[in-house]
């Protein structure tokens, strides 16, 4: 792996990761571009990462047809909340879960 710690706390240390986990080591390509955009201003970082994001995987429609079936999934929810057909969790329930369970695949 690239050594790109040096200086960070270790909270806010960076390590390569997917969907599947921790990258063992990336290309020195990878490394340069991440580089030169951290260099870019915060606005700029920002609009990169929502460009990179949107060019993972494969959108389901154009933007406004995205939009109109959020708006459906948004009416069906607040329809099943509203005649109590809703499964419903508690919030506090759920975070102890997925930090259960993220404890249990980082062995922590």
């Amino acid at each position: 792996m690239i050594a790109v710690t040096a200086g960070l706390a270790p909270s806010r240390q960076w390590r390569p990761t997917n969907r599947f986990g921790t990258i063992s080591s990336v290309s020195p390509r990878f490394a340069q571009v991440r580089s030169d955009a951290l260099a870019l201003t915060e606005e700029e970082r920002a609009r990169l990462a929502d460009e990179l994001y949107d060019s993972i995987g494969e959108a389901d429609g154009t933007p406004e047809e995205i939009e109109a079936a959020w708006g459906e999934e948004i009416a069906r929810r607040l329809k099943k909340l509203d005649d109590g057909t809703a499964l419903l969790h508690d919030a506090g329930e759920v975070s102890r879960e997925i930090r259960e369970k993220l404890r249990a695949r980082h062995g922590a």
